[in-house]
């Protein structure tokens, strides 16, 4: 409540000095899904989150909680918004298994990351800088920050699927969009050996 207010709208107490804000749940959008950018998250996605929390930001992880009582909350986040009833979770992105990693595809990853545009927001050398970086919103119109790679911190967590899933999803309710269209499962693991490699 103290984040996410008593009605899910991402107006709790605390919201004002966070940044990035909470999640407003009654619009039913979220950012890590197992399908495509836009569709709704899976109970698993959610219980995810809840235990894991997110890298960097003032969600913590919930490891503390009983498994039931995890899930339990995760029904109740579902309530505030109408989508639950109406919709069902997007078919999951399979994430292809990674190729060995070898200099070379860094390389490869490292032209990918100049072609597609990355450094418009996330900086030539993933710092978050790039030119776009201080335009950026979100869909409630929050400013929002590209993630800075280079602190080899991502939100969802280090492992390379999760960094393959946003990739390929994009990120719900923020610029980040969806690749899965513009390149094949080996450019996406180029790109991420690249990202990687991008940690000072």
């Amino acid at each position: 409540i103290g984040c996410h207010g008593e009605k899910g709208d991402g107006k709790g107490l605390y919201a004002e000095g966070l940044n990035p804000k909470p999640r407003d749940f009654t619009k039913g959008i979220y950012k890590w899904t197992s399908g495509p950018s836009g569709t709704l998250p899976t109970d698993h996605d959610l219980l995810t989150t809840i235990s894991e929390g997110v890298h960097g930001t003032a969600m913590p992880p919930w490891y503390a909680l009983k498994d039931s009582d995890k899930e339990s909350v995760v029904q109740y986040v579902k309530s505030f918004s109408k989508r639950f009833q109406l919709e069902e979770p997007g078919a999951a992105t399979f994430v292809y298994p990674p190729p060995p990693e070898s200099g070379d595809l860094i390389l490869k990853g490292k032209v990918l990351y100049e072609k597609i545009g990355c450094a418009g927001c996330h900086g030539v050398r993933g710092r978050g800088d790039g030119p776009s970086a201080q335009t950026l919103t979100d869909d409630w119109g929050d400013m929002i920050h590209p993630a800075n790679f280079s602190k080899g911190v991502f939100k969802t967590g280090k492992e390379p699927w999760k960094i393959y899933r946003s990739i390929a999803n994009g990120i719900g309710g923020t610029p980040m969009p969806s690749f899965s269209e513009q390149m094949d499962p080996d450019e996406i693991w180029e790109l991420i050996f690249f990202i990687r490699s991008l940690k000072e």
